[in-house]
């Protein structure tokens, strides 16, 4: 998972902007990350560590129906041992250390070696 070859990914790709600020949030955080993976034929926007997947929610997921089919398919994620991590647009776009933050921590929780560095303490409480 090499940051350069997945963020060159999200520039060729119809990467939308609340996908290449979380891009962003990794790479300065250092945390590696595939972008926009299949996964059971669907398209996921991020994986972490091969374990997490966080989505970037645009606006189009505030309705009835795609809430519906997000939760069937965060179901099907989980029910295969994977971790799903989901952000508004707004929470992206205006709270974006709260995120890392989350993120981060559920890093330190699964893989503490790893994530255990002074690199990420800051996000510890």
């Amino acid at each position: 998972m090499e940051h350069s070859s997945e963020v060159g990914r999200l520039q060729r790709n119809k990467s939308t902007k609340i996908e290449r600020i979380m891009a962003d949030l990794f790479v300065r955080n250092k945390i590696p990350f595939k972008y926009s993976t299949l996964f059971f034929g669907r398209e996921v926007d991020f994986i972490l560590e091969d374990k997490i997947i966080v989505e970037c929610d645009g606006t189009h997921h505030n309705s009835r129906y795609q809430r519906m089919r997000d939760s069937k398919r965060d179901s099907k994620f989980s029910d295969s041992g994977y971790i799903i991590l989901r952000f508004t647009a707004a929470e992206i776009r205006n709270n974006r250390e709260l995120c890392i933050k989350v993120v981060v921590q559920l890093l330190m929780q699964l893989f503490p070696t790893k994530y255990g560095n002074e690199n990420y303490r800051r996000y510890a409480s």
